[in-house]
Protein backbone atom coordinates (compact mmCIF):
# COMPACT_ATOMS: atom_id res chain seq x y z
CA UNK A 1 0.00 0.00 0.00
CA UNK A 2 1.89 3.23 -1.31
CA UNK A 3 1.60 5.96 1.59
CA UNK A 4 2.75 8.71 -1.05
CA UNK A 5 1.40 9.58 -3.93
CA UNK A 6 4.25 11.18 -5.63
CA UNK A 7 7.89 12.41 -5.34
CA UNK A 8 9.11 14.85 -7.57
CA UNK A 9 12.30 17.39 -7.74
CA UNK A 10 12.07 20.44 -9.84
CA UNK A 11 13.85 22.94 -10.55
CA UNK A 12 13.00 26.85 -8.98
CA UNK A 13 12.19 27.91 -12.47
CA UNK A 14 9.50 25.60 -12.74
CA UNK A 15 11.10 22.49 -14.57
CA UNK A 16 10.44 18.75 -13.53
CA UNK A 17 13.66 16.94 -13.07
CA UNK A 18 12.95 13.88 -12.14
CA UNK A 19 9.37 12.60 -10.95
CA UNK A 20 8.34 9.20 -9.08
CA UNK A 21 3.94 8.57 -9.04
CA UNK A 22 3.10 5.82 -6.87
CA UNK A 23 -0.61 6.17 -7.90
CA UNK A 24 -2.19 8.31 -11.00
CA UNK A 25 -1.76 11.99 -10.43
CA UNK A 26 -2.33 15.22 -12.31
CA UNK A 27 -0.15 15.66 -15.11
CA UNK A 28 3.02 17.75 -13.67
CA UNK A 29 2.53 21.14 -14.52
CA UNK A 30 -1.56 20.95 -14.69
CA UNK A 31 -3.50 22.95 -12.86
CA UNK A 32 -5.30 20.16 -10.92
CA UNK A 33 -1.68 19.08 -9.78
CA UNK A 34 -1.14 20.64 -6.41
CA UNK A 35 2.85 21.02 -6.55
CA UNK A 36 1.88 23.77 -8.82
CA UNK A 37 -0.61 25.29 -6.75
CA UNK A 38 2.86 25.06 -4.34
CA UNK A 39 4.58 26.76 -6.72
CA UNK A 40 2.01 29.61 -7.90
CA UNK A 41 0.36 30.29 -4.76
CA UNK A 42 3.58 29.85 -2.51
CA UNK A 43 6.64 29.92 -3.66
CA UNK A 44 6.54 32.38 -6.62
CA UNK A 45 4.02 34.69 -3.77
CA UNK A 46 7.48 34.44 -1.60
CA UNK A 47 4.83 32.43 1.33
CA UNK A 48 7.03 30.16 2.23
CA UNK A 49 7.79 30.74 5.52
CA UNK A 50 3.92 31.08 6.39
CA UNK A 51 3.96 27.09 5.25
CA UNK A 52 6.86 26.20 7.63
CA UNK A 53 9.37 26.22 4.48
CA UNK A 54 11.78 29.62 4.70
CA UNK A 55 14.97 29.04 5.99
CA UNK A 56 15.42 25.69 4.85
CA UNK A 57 12.85 24.19 6.40
CA UNK A 58 10.21 21.43 4.98
CA UNK A 59 7.14 23.00 4.48
CA UNK A 60 4.24 21.74 4.32
CA UNK A 61 1.21 23.18 1.97
CA UNK A 62 -2.55 21.06 2.47
CA UNK A 63 -5.42 21.56 -0.17
CA UNK A 64 -7.82 19.94 -0.49
CA UNK A 65 -7.83 16.25 0.25
CA UNK A 66 -3.78 16.40 -0.24
CA UNK A 67 -0.68 17.51 1.35
CA UNK A 68 2.38 18.50 -0.23
CA UNK A 69 5.20 18.90 1.68
CA UNK A 70 8.82 20.23 0.40
CA UNK A 71 12.60 21.03 1.06
CA UNK A 72 14.42 23.25 -1.31
CA UNK A 73 18.14 23.14 -2.11
CA UNK A 74 19.71 26.42 -2.96
CA UNK A 75 22.94 25.26 -4.36
CA UNK A 76 21.48 23.59 -6.74
CA UNK A 77 18.08 25.45 -7.51
CA UNK A 78 15.94 22.21 -7.07
CA UNK A 79 12.79 21.35 -4.58
CA UNK A 80 12.41 18.22 -4.12
CA UNK A 81 8.28 17.54 -3.01
CA UNK A 82 6.48 14.47 -1.41
CA UNK A 83 2.54 14.09 -2.38
CA UNK A 84 -0.10 12.17 0.08
CA UNK A 85 -3.48 12.75 1.18
CA UNK A 86 -4.28 14.52 4.12
CA UNK A 87 -5.70 12.04 6.54
CA UNK A 88 -2.05 10.38 6.31
CA UNK A 89 0.02 10.97 9.22
CA UNK A 90 3.91 10.37 8.26
CA UNK A 91 6.42 11.91 10.16
CA UNK A 92 9.27 10.12 8.40
CA UNK A 93 8.65 12.34 5.05
CA UNK A 94 10.90 15.22 5.89
CA UNK A 95 14.07 13.29 6.72
CA UNK A 96 13.16 11.59 3.65
CA UNK A 97 13.08 14.71 1.89
CA UNK A 98 16.04 16.14 3.27
CA UNK A 99 18.02 12.81 2.26
CA UNK A 100 16.90 12.78 -0.94
CA UNK A 101 17.99 16.53 -1.63
CA UNK A 102 21.24 15.65 -0.15
CA UNK A 103 21.80 12.56 -2.14
CA UNK A 104 21.03 14.71 -5.57
CA UNK A 105 23.31 17.22 -4.61
CA UNK A 106 26.20 14.92 -3.91
CA UNK A 107 25.62 13.19 -7.42
CA UNK A 108 25.40 16.95 -9.17
CA UNK A 109 28.76 17.91 -7.49
CA UNK A 110 30.62 15.18 -9.32
CA UNK A 111 29.41 16.76 -12.57
CA UNK A 112 31.16 19.83 -14.15
CA UNK A 113 28.24 22.67 -13.81
CA UNK A 114 28.14 23.35 -17.40
CA UNK A 115 27.13 19.39 -18.25
CA UNK A 116 24.39 19.25 -14.97
CA UNK A 117 21.52 20.46 -17.12
CA UNK A 118 22.72 16.62 -19.36
CA UNK A 119 22.14 15.06 -15.88
CA UNK A 120 18.23 15.52 -15.30
CA UNK A 121 16.01 13.68 -15.98
CA UNK A 122 17.94 11.99 -13.75
CA UNK A 123 17.04 8.39 -13.86
CA UNK A 124 20.29 6.85 -12.10
CA UNK A 125 18.34 8.81 -8.69
CA UNK A 126 15.54 6.56 -8.67
CA UNK A 127 17.35 3.36 -7.07
CA UNK A 128 18.97 5.71 -5.08
CA UNK A 129 15.55 7.25 -3.79
CA UNK A 130 13.72 3.76 -3.52
CA UNK A 131 16.28 2.68 -1.40
CA UNK A 132 15.90 6.20 1.00
CA UNK A 133 12.19 5.14 0.86
CA UNK A 134 12.38 1.76 2.05
CA UNK A 135 15.08 2.48 4.77
CA UNK A 136 12.49 5.37 5.91
CA UNK A 137 9.51 3.11 5.64
CA UNK A 138 10.79 0.26 7.48
CA UNK A 139 12.20 2.80 11.09
CA UNK A 140 8.83 4.30 11.07
CA UNK A 141 7.44 0.79 10.92
CA UNK A 142 9.61 -0.49 13.96
CA UNK A 143 9.29 2.35 15.85
CA UNK A 144 5.68 1.89 15.43
CA UNK A 145 5.65 -1.38 16.59
CA UNK A 146 7.80 -0.84 19.42
CA UNK A 147 4.91 2.14 20.71
CA UNK A 148 2.34 -0.76 20.42
CA UNK A 149 4.76 -2.74 22.26
CA UNK A 150 4.89 -0.30 25.08
CA UNK A 151 1.00 0.58 24.88
CA UNK A 152 0.74 -3.95 25.22
CA UNK A 153 2.79 -4.18 28.02
CA UNK A 154 1.12 -1.05 30.03
CA UNK A 155 -2.18 -2.41 29.08
CA UNK A 156 -1.60 -5.47 30.33
CA UNK A 157 0.27 -4.97 33.63
CA UNK A 158 -3.12 -2.84 34.20
CA UNK A 159 -5.25 -5.97 33.34
CA UNK A 160 -3.39 -8.34 36.05
CA UNK A 161 -3.92 -5.97 38.20
CA UNK A 162 -7.55 -5.49 37.55
CA UNK A 163 -7.69 -9.21 37.68
CA UNK A 164 -6.31 -9.61 40.87
CA UNK A 165 -8.81 -6.95 42.45
CA UNK A 166 -11.54 -8.96 41.13
CA UNK A 167 -10.29 -12.10 42.37
CA UNK A 168 -9.50 -10.66 45.70
CA UNK A 169 -13.27 -9.00 45.80
CA UNK A 170 -14.35 -12.60 45.22
CA UNK A 171 -12.91 -14.47 47.96
CA UNK A 172 -13.89 -11.22 50.46
CA UNK A 173 -9.67 -10.37 50.91
CA UNK A 174 -9.38 -7.04 51.62
CA UNK A 175 -8.50 -4.36 49.28
CA UNK A 176 -4.91 -3.46 48.80
CA UNK A 177 -4.39 -0.46 51.75
CA UNK A 178 -7.45 -1.26 53.06
CA UNK A 179 -7.26 -2.12 57.13
CA UNK A 180 -8.04 -6.02 57.25
CA UNK A 181 -11.66 -6.28 59.79
CA UNK A 182 -11.13 -6.36 63.06
CA UNK A 183 -7.86 -4.76 62.50
CA UNK A 184 -7.54 -1.33 63.76
CA UNK A 185 -6.66 0.94 60.83
CA UNK A 186 -3.24 2.57 61.03
CA UNK A 187 -3.55 5.99 63.07
CA UNK A 188 -1.73 8.94 61.35
CA UNK A 189 1.74 9.72 62.61
CA UNK A 190 1.76 11.81 65.58
CA UNK A 191 -1.51 9.74 66.88
CA UNK A 192 -1.65 7.02 69.65
CA UNK A 193 -4.41 4.83 69.33
CA UNK A 194 -6.00 3.48 72.74
CA UNK A 195 -8.41 1.61 71.79
CA UNK A 196 -11.36 3.60 70.33
CA UNK A 197 -10.11 6.65 71.60
CA UNK A 198 -7.38 8.79 69.67
CA UNK A 199 -5.17 10.57 71.29
CA UNK A 200 -2.58 13.26 70.00
CA UNK A 201 0.82 12.76 70.82
CA UNK A 202 2.44 16.24 71.98
CA UNK A 203 6.19 17.52 72.40
CA UNK A 204 7.31 16.00 74.93
CA UNK A 205 4.39 13.28 75.17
Amino acid sequence: LAMLDRVIVVGTNGVVRWDRAFVPCPAAGSPSDIVTSLFNRVLLEERAAQYGGGGGEVGTYPEGKDTVRWATHREHNLIVAAVHQSSLVLPYVADLLSAAAAEIAAALRQVPPECRDGVFPFPAFTPIFEGLLATAEETAAAEKRAQRKQRTFAESKKYDSTRKAQRDEALGLPKQNEPKQNEPAKAPRGVLTLGAAAVEVGEGG
